[in-house]
This record gives C-alpha cells, sequence and structure tokens, in this order.
C-alpha cells in the first residue's frame, strides 16, 4: 500500500477519534455539571422542581448518550474507531512518524521544498514502542470501563428489562464520578496527542487538564481560547443555569389553555398572522354569542 493510502487511513482514524471523544465529553459533562447546580443552589433547584418529568429526561438522556458514546471509544472487541484501533493502527504503520514522511506531507499541503525540510527538521521519531506506551497509560481507564461501565452499558440501556431496580442501582454506585471524568477526557487528550506527533512531528505527550466541575468553573475559559471540548461544555451549562435562575419565575402555574395558545401562537409566527387571523367565523360568531 503507497504511503499515502497509510495516511489516509490514519488520517480517517484519528478524525473518528475526535469525534466520539467531543460526543464522549459532551454528554458526560453536560450531565456532571446540571447535576452540581442542581445538588447544589437551591434557587436552581426551586425552578427545575416544576418540570422534574422534564429534567430527569435531559439527565437520564445525557447519560445514556455519554455511555453509549464512551463504548464507542474503549469497547474491547477489535473495531477500527476505538482507542485500541486507534493505536494498532499507528503501531503498524509507525514509518508515517518520522521527518521524511512528515517533510513529504508538508510539501504535498502546499509549503516549498525547502519550507517543508525545515518544519519537519527534528521530528520526533516514533517506534512501535512509543505507541506500546501510550495503550499502557490507557490500560487503567480501560480497565475501569471494563470493569463498571460496560455492564451498565450492555445491561441497562441495551437490555434494561433483564434487570430490576434494586440490580440497576448497584450497577451505577459502583461508577465513581471523578473516573467517569477522566475517562470522558482522557480520549480528548489522547487525541491532541496524536495530532501533535502526526501533523507537527511533537513527542506525543498526554497533557492533564482540570477534569472536576466544581474546579473548572472557577477557572472558565475564555471563548475561542481553548480546545480541550469539556471545558467549553462545562462553560455553556453553566451559562444555561444562570440565565434559568436570572429569568423571572413565573407568577402563576401555566395551565393547558396557556400553553395550547402558546402553540398556536408559534404555528402562526412564521407567517406573520395574528391568532385573530386564524378564527373562522363561526369561532368568532360563538365567541360574541358567548358575551351576551
Amino acid at each position: 500500500m503507497p504511503l499515502k493510502q497509510f495516511e489516509g487511513l490514519f488520517e480517517a482514524r484519528l478524525e473518528d477519534l475526535a469525534r466520539d471523544a467531543r460526543a464522549a465529553s459532551r454528554f458526560v459533562y453536560t450531565e456532571l455539571t446540571l447535576h452540581h447546580f442542581f445538588g447544589s443552589d437551591f434557587d436552581v433547584r426551586d425552578r427545575i422542581e416544576p418540570h422534574a418529568g422534564f429534567w430527569n429526561g435531559v439527565l437520564a438522556a445525557q447519560q445514556a448518550a455519554g455511555f453509549i458514546a464512551l463504548g464507542r471509544l474503549y469497547d474491547q472487541q477489535a473495531r477500527d474507531h476505538t482507542i485500541p484501533g486507534i493505536l494498532k493502527c499507528a503501531q503498524t504503520y509507525a514509518g508515517l512518524f518520522c521527518e521524511d514522511a512528515l517533510r513529504v506531507r508538508k510539501q504535498a499541503a502546499g509549503m516549498s521544498p525547502e519550507q517543508a525540510k525545515e518544519f519537519a527538521r527534528g521530528t520526533f521519531r516514533a517506534t512501535a514502542q512509543t505507541f506500546e506506551q501510550l495503550a499502557k497509560t490507557f490500560e487503567p481507564h480501560r480497565k475501569v470501563y471494563v470493569e463498571r461501565v460496560e455492564p451498565i452499558r450492555d445491561t441497562v440501556f441495551a437490555h434494561a428489562g433483564q434487570l430490576d431496580r434494586a440490580a440497576r442501582d448497584e450497577l451505577f454506585t459502583k461508577v465513581f464520578v471523578r473516573e467517569l471524568e477522566q475517562m470522558a477526557v482522557f480520549p480528548l487528550a489522547l487525541h491532541r496527542a496524536l495530532f501533535h506527533l502526526y501533523f507537527n512531528g511533537s513527542a506525543p505527550t498526554l497533557e492533564s487538564p482540570p477534569t472536576i466541575v466544581p474546579e473548572i468553573l472557577r477557572a472558565l475559559p475564555g471563548n475561542s481560547t481553548n480546545t480541550w471540548e469539556h471545558l467549553h461544555v462545562v462553560k455553556d451549562t453553566a451559562r444555561m443555569i444562570v440565565w434559568l435562575k436570572r429569568a423571572p419565575m413565573p407568577e402563576h402555574q401555566i395551565d393547558d389553555a396557556v400553553l395550547a395558545s402558546f402553540m398556536r401562537a408559534m404555528e402562526l409566527e412564521p407567517y406573520g398572522l395574528e391568532p385573530e387571523d386564524y378564527e373562522t367565523q363561526a369561532s368568532r360568531d360563538d365567541a360574541g354569542s358567548g358575551s351576551e
């Protein structure tokens, strides 16, 4: 297989890793951040309790999506887009990560031969052992997934009817929030390491960003100043909570008639119509006779 095909294969796996890592962090950290506010802020709790059914559904959906997204990354099955899959691909084609290969890639991307040569100078030369070491770093997270998360994904979300409530609750008590946070962030760190190795020739260093929700909330990232997905997820969720907390509380319970009127207005608004434009002559006559 020509070098270009090897590159295309690895780049596709790298893009899969980026997509799945962002998805996992988005679902996991949205749920964790909501739980943080719902459990610690009484004003917020007062806002959500009248709509508990809705918010329970939101939390359940985020939880299910998060566990499924983690499965795409941590599953033991030998699928190409899992973390073991991309590490195996990189180890098999370790020749992609050398000075000559990077020079050729940069020249193909538009650099002059001189610029490409200078850019690739000093490139870290990865070997099979490089990716074996990354796999060892991944192993503790994989073990937590297999022991505590995979049973939930398989028996709760895939086959929920096979468990009674006590057995289901017991599975969830085995999952620790700190381990879940680290599992959600590790794929982001691995993607950054492999990205910079492949495109910039840098040694694959696994960075350690903050993972604990309260710590993230104390040092939120600025707009477009940080590429760690989970930090922006926490910030976006916190913004929504602040809006919810500041919004005026309704003076009266929203009854069915008010809800129906609101839905009718939403239907008419795109057409520039008012409710009275939608009424028939018969309904207007009934309204008039009812007022006599």
